[in-house]
């Protein structure tokens, strides 16, 4: 944890009388949350979600916190010296990648079903198959129906309370057979609208405001959204995006990372297919408790580790990130997962003969990458 932590220290350009600043989140189960951050012990009180949350532990620069019920996912968490929210707080921490609602869209009805992986008989009932967007991560998911749907339209979750349930239902994926689910209810959704032609609404640029010293790099990300007149999808597009800094005697935009030279203010702009957008640039000392964004609009971290001296990281998708230098964002590695998995890899841990151990969570094995180098 001291070398995860010194390396984290680095990365945010942090002065040793700056308060502390959130550098991490991520779920624990799903009932806490981990808060990895700076100079905790001084921390009495934690607001998720505006809502206050019970400490469960706190050590090696980790706050352990309950998770609100209401709360799939941590948009905002604030550490305050006091009890009252009025208190001084020593961190205020926002997502930098807006979630935005979870949706559900027809991609093919009149599914066939059989009853075994023999497909020796079919179900009297076939099948809805939806495309998902949950806490993020897009998944394709199978449900026993009734209804008549058709394809493009977006529906609510709901289920046949009273009709009697079905048994094992098993559909055709890609050539082979695979279970869809052990048990269900009869899938009842509703439609709440149709999709449209899918457009590119806007960019976003992450960070949204930069703040350094002289002499730093920061990772850039861009973010492409688009809207399809119901649904909302973000997707990372940094790797296609161009980046240009409007005084470059201030800082400079090269390997989508900016590089701070001198003291001053400026901005850099992402551009990408017409749309763009742009973050301030403060150069110079940081003050008393200045936050400065983790990762560029990382989000959603599930597990962190140290890889020769630089920071790994998974984030409940099917890709395992790498820190490059501590200012590039890389893909590491990725498990290629099935269209049906609600989760991807999770980082359990890196070895001495530099390998990284992932758990795939669609079906619970264990992978070993590398060794790294």
């Amino acid at each position: 944890m001291l070398s995860l932590v010194s390396a984290l220290h680095d990365l945010l350009d942090l002065d040793p009388s700056v308060l502390p600043v959130i550098v991490a989140v991520r779920i624990e189960g799903e009932n806490s949350i981990d808060i990895l951050c700076e100079k905790v012990s001084n921390a009495t009180t934690v607001f998720v979600n505006d809502e206050q949350v019970r400490v469960i532990s706190r050590s090696s620069g980790v706050i352990r916190a309950q998770l609100p019920t209401s709360c799939s996912y941590p948009c905002s968490i604030v550490l305050l010296e006091g009890r009252r929210r009025s208190a001084p707080y020593l961190l205020e921490y926002s997502s930098p990648w807006g979630i935005g609602e979870n949706y559900h869209k027809v991609i093919a009805v009149s599914v066939e079903v059989w009853t075994d992986r023999t497909a020796s008989t079919r179900s009297t009932f076939q099948a809805v198959e939806l495309e998902s967007y949950e806490g993020g991560r897009r998944f394709n998911r199978y449900f026993p129906t009734r209804q008549n749907y058709e394809v493009g339209q977006y529906l609510t979750l709901e289920w046949d309370s009273v009709t009697p349930g079905v048994g094992a239902g098993w559909i055709r994926v890609d050539g082979s057979l695979n279970e869809a689910w052990t048990g269900s209810l009869l899938f009842t959704g509703v439609p709440i609208g149709n999709a449209g032609v899918e457009r590119l609404s806007r960019i976003e640029l992450r960070p949204s405001s930069i703040r350094a010293r002289v002499g730093r790099k920061l990772p850039l990300r861009s973010i492409a959204i688009f809207e399809d007149g119901i649904a909302t999808r973000r997707r990372d597009v940094t790797e296609e995006a161009s980046f240009n800094v409007l005084d470059d005697a201030i800082a400079t935009a090269r390997d989508l990372s900016i590089e701070t030279v001198s003291n001053g203010s400026t901005s850099v702009r992402a551009t990408y297919q017409g749309h763009f957008a742009e973050a301030a640039i403060e150069i110079g000392s940081l003050t008393e408790g200045t936050v400065v964004p983790f990762f560029g609009g990382q989000y959603g971290i599930t597990a962190l580790a140290m890889l020769n001296d630089e920071l790994v990281f998974t984030s409940s998708t099917e890709k395992v990130w790498k820190l490059k230098n501590m200012t590039r964002l890389e893909v590491l590695s990725r498990v290629l997962a099935p269209r049906t998995a609600a989760f991807g890899v999770h980082l359990l841990s890196t070895t001495r003969d530099q390998r990284v151990l992932l758990r795939c969570h669609w079906d619970n094995r264990v992978v070993a990458l590398g060794p790294q180098v």
